[in-house]
C-alpha cells in the first residue's frame, strides 16, 4: 500500500497530497493514473526507475543482491497483468533506467545489459504482446568496446555503441525501441560544450553514441530523457538539439516540464 502522510513532518491528521489515491495499493495507483490520463488522451510509458525506494543511483545494474532477475521479471508480470488489457494508453515499458555500471558486448554475462534487455524484453512481450520495449544505453564504465573512456563525457544511459557488435533481438523485433538519455550544460558542464565550434561538434558525438542505431538497425530511437534549465548556453543547446532530433527522425521525452508559480 501507498504510505500515508508523514504526521511527524506534516502534522497529526495531515491530508493525503492526492486524496484520490488514499489507501491505494501501489499497483492500483498506476492503474488510476493511467485511467485519468486516458481521459485526456495521454500516453504512458512505464519505466523501471530503480530497484528499491532508496536505490538511486544504486549499483548500476538491472538487479542487485536483494532483487534478482527473476524478481524483476515478476514485477513486469504484475505490471502486464494490471495494465495490458485495461489501460489502452499504457503503450510501452522502459526496462531499466540508466544501467550505468552495466556493459554491452564485452563478454561479461553478469553485467551485459544488451543480453539482459533481450531476456527481460521477451518476458514482457510474453505477458503483453502489444507493449513497445524501450532499451536504454549504458554508461562509460565498463561501457562498450570502443566507447568506455571516462573522460569522454558519456551520460548514463546514452551509450548504445555496443549495438554495433551485439544487436538486440526480441521475439517481436517491431516492438524494439532504443532510448538513450542525454543532457546539456545545465546538468553537467561536459568539456565538449565549451568547444569553439559548439554546437557544430555535437552531431559527431551523437552519431557515434546513438544516432547510428536508427540507420544501421532500422529500429526507432526515442530520447528517454533530455532537458534542463532553458536559459543561457543550455537554451542554445536545447534549441539545437530539438532541431537535430527532428531532422533525424528521433523522438523525445522531455525531462521535465515544470509548471506553476514556483517552477524552476
Amino acid at each position: 500500500p501507498l504510505e500515508p502522510p508523514n504526521e511527524e513532518v506534516y502534522g497529526k491528521g495531515a491530508p493525503w497530497e492526492a486524496p484520490e489515491l488514499a489507501h491505494f495499493r501501489y499497483i492500483d495507483m498506476f492503474k488510476k493514473i493511467a485511467e485519468v490520463a486516458a481521459e485526456h488522451g495521454i500516453l504512458i510509458m512505464m519505466a523501471a526507475h530503480r530497484l528499491g525506494p532508496q536505490d538511486w543511483p544504486g549499483n548500476g545494474l538491472w538487479y542487485n543482491a536483494q532483487i534478482n532477475e527473476d524478481r524483476v521479471r515478476e514485477s513486469w508480470t504484475m505490471i502486464a497483468e494490471a495494465m495490458c488489457h485495461d489501460s489502452w494508453n499504457v503503450f510501452a515499458v522502459d526496462l531499466q533506467n540508466e544501467p550505468h555500471k552495466s556493459s554491452w558486448g564485452k563478454g561479461d554475462q553478469h553485467t551485459d545489459w544488451g543480453h539482459a534487455a533481450e531476456r527481460l524484453g521477451d518476458h514482457v512481450l510474453s505477458q503483453c504482446a502489444r507493449f513497445m520495449i524501450f532499451v536504454e544505453g549504458v554508461g562509460y564504465e565498463p561501457g562498450a568496446p570502443g566507447m568506455d573512456a571516462s573522460g569522454d563525457g558519456i551520460w548514463w544511459g546514452e551509450n548504445l555503441y555496443g549495438v554495433r557488435r551485439q544487436p538486440v533481438s526480441l521475439m517481436d523485433q517491431k516492438k524494439l525501441v532504443f532510448s538513450p538519455h542525454t543532457y546539456g550544460p545545465s546538468v553537467y558542464e561536459q568539456a565538449y560544450f565549451g568547444a569553439t565550434n559548439f554546437p557544430d561538434n555535437m552531431p559527431k558525438i551523437w552519431t557515434e553514441r546513438f544516432e547510428f542505431v536508427r540507420r544501421e538497425t532500422g529500429a526507432p530511437v526515442v530520447i528517454g530523457e533530455m532537458g534542463g534549465h532553458y536559459t543561457g548556453l543550455d537554451k542554445r543547446w536545447q534549441d539545437w538539439a530539438v532541431e537535430f532530433m527532428n531532422s533525424h527522425g528521433i523522438g523525445i521525452f522531455y525531462f521535465t516540464l515544470l509548471v506553476g508559480r514556483n517552477a524552476q
